[in-house]
């Protein structure tokens, strides 16, 4: 359908622009394109969204030569849509409902796409930051993945609250899923009696740790473990085996996916406290690489702002009012407070000293997100100056000589033709030159595990 208008004097940035509106089965297009006489054509179409009827609504819209196409965010039924234009060449962007949506009022599918067309034609958007295809479909991966953590993380709760239902107490154990609390609750299940229990907790490698005594062990699995729940229990159990066993096979691919493609920046992410593996290579994806990402934020503040880790702006009449947080991308920001919950633990670092003396005042979480955005922007400088992060509060040289002295003097014993013997101060024992470099092994191992970036 095709109708003739006019626009008001203003100015123009492009003499055709198209607006999409997108929906579950179909595609409401609308051209408009500027003709010789001053007016403006406006052709509306409405194509499926099934992929076989892609190629022609690609076609009809390469058929204006647009200088810009729109297309909002709304669920999942943008990708596909946007996907056949960007492989076709032609410059589609995606905007933000908030920014561009109507006033409530008469509203239809096809004001809608006139009205992201007019706003084309105008420039009055401002298009939001997509990675490129291959780390758009790492990162359907990579949610998939947290979306799991979360799943498990509900199982294991649900397996707690059985056993609570049971009259089993857990939360003697530091870690309800550890060695000595999954030993116990083996014990229970194969129908043990609270007198064993203790016995096959004690058993276990990592019972010397255990706090709890043999009388507070007696207590807490004195309950009465029926059939019903005993099913429950073990129909969770395995449910829980299965989505461990996904989630390892995910682990392994995006790690070798994200190393491929950006190995150098994965590496150098982990030097900065409370980044691990995982979380390195969430950041990567979710950002779209460390090129494409240099590209579209040219200052920390920027990236921190797009995070949603910064306090919103709202001034009227020079008064600032209102300081909430704006939206962002939920997978990227959760994954910064996990790390910066991490960063505020380790020992020696500014984040430490940081949280401590934030959480006086806002509170414990508020200081985490102050946290997780100071960790955004060092994530942005290591990325931009391709440089790993040194803590001003970390004594790196020292951290070296710990970590080699015992190689070091071994090499030096055997120059100068040296036999060396260590005495242990408590045993008494004696360590010939031979025995002598394990003697620091424990010393050399701690100093390798308190590489700065790890929890």
């Amino acid at each position: 359908m095709e109708t003739t208008i006019v626009l008001d004097d203003r100015p123009i940035c492009h003499e055709s622009a198209i607006g999409l509106d997108v929906h579950s089965d179909n595609v409401v297009c609308c051209n408009l394109q500027k003709r010789s006489d001053g007016t403006w054509l406006q052709t509306r179409e409405v194509f499926p969204t099934t992929y076989a009827d892609l190629p022609n609504f690609v076609g009809w819209c390469s058929k204006f030569n647009p200088g810009a196409i729109l297309i909002e965010s709304t669920g999942p039924y943008w990708m596909s849509p946007y996907d056949a234009l960007e492989n076709a060449g032609l410059p589609i962007s995606v905007v933000n409902p908030s920014h561009v949506k109507r006033l409530a009022g008469q509203k239809t599918d096809q004001e809608d796409a006139a009205w992201l067309s007019l706003v084309a034609v105008n420039g009055s958007y401002k298009p939001s930051y997509i990675p490129t295809q291959e780390y758009r479909n790492l990162r359907a991966v990579e949610r998939n993945y947290t979306k799991d953590i979360q799943t498990l993380s509900g199982y294991k709760n649900r397996e707690t609250k059985l056993f609570t239902i049971a009259g089993f107490r857990l939360d003697i154990f530091s870690d309800q899923f550890g060695q000595c609390a999954q030993a116990a609750k083996k014990a229970i299940l194969e129908g043990k009696t609270p007198e064993e229990v203790p016995g096959i907790v004690y058993a276990v490698k990592g019972a010397r740790r255990l706090k709890a005594t043999k009388d507070d062990l007696l207590k807490a699995f004195n309950g009465n473990m029926t059939d019903s729940l005993k099913i429950a229990i073990e129909s969770n159990r395995r449910l829980c085996q299965a989505l461990e066993e996904e989630i390892k096979v995910l682990t392994d691919y995006i790690l070798s996916e994200v190393k491929r493609l950006d190995g150098q920046c994965f590496e150098l992410l982990k030097t900065i406290p409370g980044i691990d593996d995982m979380s390195s290579a969430i950041i990567l994806i979710e950002i779209g690489g460390s090129e494409n990402f240099l590209k579209a934020f040219t200052q920390a503040k920027r990236f921190a702002s797009w995070l949603g880790l910064c306090p919103g702006n709202h001034e009227s009449n020079s008064k600032r009012t209102g300081k909430s947080r704006r939206h962002g991308d939920w997978y990227l920001r959760n994954t910064f407070c996990e790390v910066a919950t991490g960063a505020s633990r380790t020992k020696n670092s500014t984040f430490k000293s940081k949280f401590q003396s934030l959480r006086i005042r806002p509170g414990y979480k508020r200081s985490i997100v102050a946290i997780a955005h100071k960790v955004a922007k060092m994530v942005y400088y290591v990325i931009s100056n391709k440089t790993p992060y040194r803590d001003p509060q970390i004594d790196y040289q020292m951290l070296s000589c710990r970590k080699n002295q015992a190689r070091w003097i071994k090499q030096l014993a055997k120059l100068e033709g040296l036999q060396l013997t260590a005495v242990n101060k408590k045993t008494g024992e004696v360590y010939s030159s031979e025995t002598f470099p394990n003697y620091y092994i424990g010393l050399r191992q701690n100093a390798k595990n308190h590489r700065v970036g790890r929890n």
